[in-house]
């Protein structure tokens, strides 16, 4: 049994250098990181696809670690965490996105809504908060936001996407009167 390595954020960072902003490709990539394209595609089945949602997973799981470990962490800190790090790295997000097609975008979507759904789930759960039922639509409008700020070159000031999402954190947090007056 050999290790495969898991691709990085850094990874896709230094293809985009390589690339020089154009498509993502899979022959280029597994030459920058020195892997054979068949195992790329052994451990990646949907290509570019499971890449990406690999990649952005592992980051989210990050910030979401940090609230586990550190009970003063409160779902604000975790959305400010994410937000400063799309800010930092918009330019290989938005790369990762403009080389997929609509089928792509969707799939990928899907996979890190419910990424984002599983983490804070998990998050209210320890911290008595919100019910699944009520938690999947903000999820939906997390994403929603990050997504068009990410496209959008993060042209938004970050204090502006802050108070926007700022507004769920009573709701993830478990304050039933906030809740029930933002529904």
């Amino acid at each position: 049994m050999y290790m495969v390595k898991t691709c990085s954020l850094l990874d896709l960072r230094e293809s985009l250098n390589a690339s020089g902003g154009k498509k993502f490709k899979v022959t280029t990539f597994c030459k920058i990181i020195e892997m054979d394209r068949s195992v790329f595609y052994s451990v990646y089945k949907n290509g570019s696809r499971d890449l990406f949602v690999s990649v952005i997973e592992i980051e989210i799981n990050k910030h979401f670690m940090k609230a586990q470990n550190n009970s003063k962490v409160d779902s604000g800190h975790i959305m400010d965490s994410i937000i400063l790090q799309i800010r930092n790295n918009w330019k290989i997000y938005r790369w990762m996105y403009e080389s997929l097609n609509y089928e792509g975008l969707a799939y990928v979507r899907e996979n890190l809504i419910d990424c984002i759904f599983r983490n804070f789930q998990d998050y209210a759960f320890n911290r008595k908060g919100i019910s699944k039922n009520r938690l999947k639509p903000i999820v939906n409008c997390i994403y929603s936001q990050l997504f068009d700020w990410t496209i959008n070159g993060c042209e938004v000031a970050t204090v502006e996407i802050h108070a926007a999402l700022k507004q769920f954190v009573p709701m993830l947090e478990g304050h039933r009167c906030d809740a029930d007056l933002m529904w």
